[in-house]
């Protein structure tokens, strides 16, 4: 059943439907994979839902796929993660969205700091993420597409986090660490009972400003480092995301 392909069928309806791929995902059936009529393979609506599928009619541009049986999906984290980071030069963005989704992060947050040399993305920009994260569930084979939401200032993204009940977190460099402030090691997350939602809060490339590592703590986010060494900003997003699945034993 694994072996199957999968398409993102956003529509999806029930069993014994008749369903329309889209032109992209048509395009990679008949074009890249080259699957004949009659193939079986897997629908998810990037919501939770997964099914059996047939194809029954094809053409570049239009896919017509049956829809068959549900599937049992199991592939998601107890813990609901929202990541928060800014955006980088270039394309590394795309490598930090596609990899958060298959570590399974629930939403992924743009913010605008003070040291973000102005990378607010385009629309274009956000649609590209967006097909990332879709391209990357279907690899990984989550049947959820996390939600790729619009850039908010720090002081937005902060008031709403705040807002949902789940253990915040602002990752600091142990050398960029305000007097007086308490920070914690990845370590003492084992002594945390998993919650239910979590958030990771990464800085820019030049580091948050003690200002707004204060702004954070003032808002219920603990701050926490990954330990001695300098990482690169599009590294420190994953490896904060995989310390967390593992303390949290939410592989």
């Amino acid at each position: 059943m694994n072996t199957l392909h999968r398409f993102y069928a956003p529509d999806l309806n029930e069993e014994g439907d008749v369903l329309l791929l889209s032109i992209e995902e048509s395009h990679h059936l008949t074009r890249v994979l080259r699957l004949p009529y009659g193939t079986s393979v897997r629908l998810f609506d990037g919501c939770g839902r997964e099914h059996l599928a047939t194809v029954k009619h094809k053409d570049a541009k239009n896919v017509s796929v049956k829809i068959g049986a549900p599937l049992e999906v199991s592939t998601e984290s107890a813990v609901k993660v929202t990541l928060a980071f800014t955006t980088l030069k270039g394309r590394k963005t795309d490598r930090i969205i596609r990899d958060a989704t298959m570590l399974g992060v629930t939403a992924i947050s743009p913010i605008t700091t003070s040291r973000s040399l102005n990378n607010v993305a385009t629309p274009k920009d956000h649609n590209r993420w967006r097909s990332i994260s879709v391209a990357s569930a279907k690899q990984c084979g989550r049947a959820v597409v996390p939600i790729v939401n619009e850039f908010s200032c720090l002081a937005e993204f902060l008031d709403t986090a705040n807002r949902v009940n789940g253990h915040n977190l602002i990752l600091v460099e142990p050398s960029n660490i305000p007097l007086g402030i308490d920070i914690k090691t990845s370590e003492s997350l084992r002594a945390i009972a998993r919650p239910d939602a979590a958030c990771i809060m990464v800085g820019p490339e030049g580091g948050w400003t003690d200002k707004e590592i204060k702004q954070a703590i003032n808002f219920n986010f603990s701050a926490i480092t990954l330990g001695p060494r300098t990482l690169r900003a599009e590294t420190v997003p994953l490896v904060a995301l995989a310390i967390l699945r593992f303390a949290w034993q939410d592989l």
